[in-house]
């Protein structure tokens, strides 16, 4: 059940059809997700790595680095790695625990065959997936102009 509870917190996971299978597919997720332990200092994925998970953390805390700068610290209740998983792309940046951690990993795999059952989350991940690529691209587009800039001026 704390599983399943953690998956509503994903807005494109969060269902809200009234349909009667609103809990059916909140029960697949929750099926799906597989526990994981890691401690101080373990990396669960670094930067440039393909994505095959997402993570939910149930207890602990991770720390989420981009170049080496923490640019955000996870706790109980969040996830993280969606980005990589819905958009097939090597990972955005890396993962660290700082303290031990209960996470459940939920698998591309896994939420493909889900997704066979559920065209309307398959259309709002599609929809989620194009906002966040297109957001990106523009980020990674503004980085290589930056440094075009500086290139220039030396």
């Amino acid at each position: 059940m704390v599983a399943k509870n953690l998956a509503t917190k994903v807005p494109f996971l969060n269902r809200q059809q009234n349909d009667g299978r609103d809990e059916e597919f909140l029960g697949k997720i929750g099926h799906a997700l597989i526990a994981v332990c890691q401690v101080n200092g373990d990396y669960i994925f670094s930067h440039g790595d393909m994505a095959e998970e997402m993570y939910f953390i149930k207890s602990g805390t991770v720390d989420i680095r981009v170049e080496s700068k923490v640019v955000a610290s996870l706790k109980e209740g969040d996830f993280f790695g969606e980005l990589a998983l819905i958009a097939n792309i090597p990972r955005t940046a890396t993962a660290q625990a700082t303290a031990t951690c209960i996470l459940y990993k939920l698998t591309r795999e896994s939420l493909m065959q889900i997704l066979q059952e559920f065209e309307d989350v398959r259309a709002q991940i599609d929809m989620t997936y194009n906002e966040r690529f297109l957001r990106f691209k523009n980020e990674e587009l503004g980085r290589r102009e930056s440094v075009e800039r500086v290139m220039r001026n030396i």
